[in-house]
């Protein structure tokens, strides 16, 4: 701590902003560190995918650390390298289903979870085969 023995502006930055704080001869200034940036999501990808008749389902099972982070989760189909279908986001635990209707033949489903501060991971489940 010091004592400020002269009547000045004291300009602070903080997250790009400025802030002027005026003193007067006997304040007290505390030198305060900004609080720690948080730690960055942990992702743990998991889930499965099945077929059933002309159709495939897959469930996500991922976790998040820490527990109360948000994300997203992009599921695409393939066959082949072609995109057969895109799927709208589901939410960490979420359900998608492709089809009914697909072509017989041989699939992969790729999975991206996305959480909110920008940490990405992806699993991809394959042969997924409809006959």
């Amino acid at each position: 701590m010091k004592t400020l023995r002269t009547l000045f502006a004291l300009t602070l930055l903080f997250a790009g902003l400025g802030y002027a704080v005026a003193c007067r001869e006997g304040d007290t200034i505390t030198n305060v560190p900004p609080p720690a940036p948080p730690a960055p999501t942990t992702i743990q990808v998991a889930g499965n995918c099945g077929v059933d008749g002309s159709t495939i389902q897959c469930r996500d099972g991922s976790t998040l650390t820490p527990s109360d982070s948000n994300a997203q989760v992009s599921w695409t189909l393939r066959r082949g390298s072609a995109i057969v279908e895109g799927s709208a986001s589901t939410s960490v635990g979420g359900n998608v289903i492709f089809g009914p209707g697909l072509a017989a033949g041989d699939y992969a489903v790729e999975q991206l979870v996305i959480a909110s501060d920008g940490v990405t991971a992806s699993a991809s489940y394959s042969p997924l085969t409809v006959l």
